[in-house]
């Protein structure tokens, strides 16, 4: 029953949410319609460029619900993964690509099926280590603040992760 009383509340949300944003370009369309036309113009770009990202969200996503059952992910980055959660999420944050707000629902999904809340935390840390970024920081800073810059960010996105899992995760796995 209250999934329910969420799920109408969620919906509720979304169709006032939008009714709001239909009715300010309402405004705009009777108010200033040179300003209407170019907001039209700059939300459909907007839109153009993420339909493909969140095609490719969608797959993910679709692929991992199909593939990854709960129990798989609470083994490996679950509350009680040990270090491999943390090796994995670690590495898969430093070689993720996108934008950061694409990962949200996967990660969603990822906790719903029991992914500890200390590995998002670490993954979401560990993207600003960029990869392809690694031989300019090199050239503007040198190699020894590079690898102390880079080391650090990775202790302290295990400390934050620990710090959340401390905080947020439930002994006990969310699988029943």
């Amino acid at each position: 029953m209250k999934q329910k009383k969420n799920k109408a509340k969620k919906n509720l949300f979304g169709i006032s949410f939008l009714l709001i944003i239909l009715c300010i370009y309402a405004l705009l369309f009777m108010m200033n319609s040179l300003a209407f036309s170019q907001s039209v113009q700059y939300v459909g770009s907007v839109l153009y460029t993420l339909i493909p990202v969140l095609i490719l969200v969608f797959v993910i996503m679709s692929v991992f619900h199909y593939y990854l059952k709960p129990k798989t992910i609470s083994k490996y980055l679950g509350v009680g993964a040990g270090w491999k959660g943390w090796f994995l999420s670690t590495i898969f944050g430093i070689f993720s690509h996108g934008s950061i707000y694409m990962w949200y629902p996967l990660f969603q999904q990822l906790h719903q099926k029991g992914m500890s809340y200390g590995f998002i935390a670490v993954f979401l840390y560990n993207r600003s280590v960029k990869i392809p970024l690694l031989p300019a920081l090199i050239l503007y800073f040198g190699l020894t603040y590079t690898v102390v810059l880079l080391v650090w960010m990775i202790i302290a996105g295990l400390i934050e992760g620990k710090i959340i899992t401390v905080i947020l995760d439930q002994p006990a796995s969310p699988i029943q």
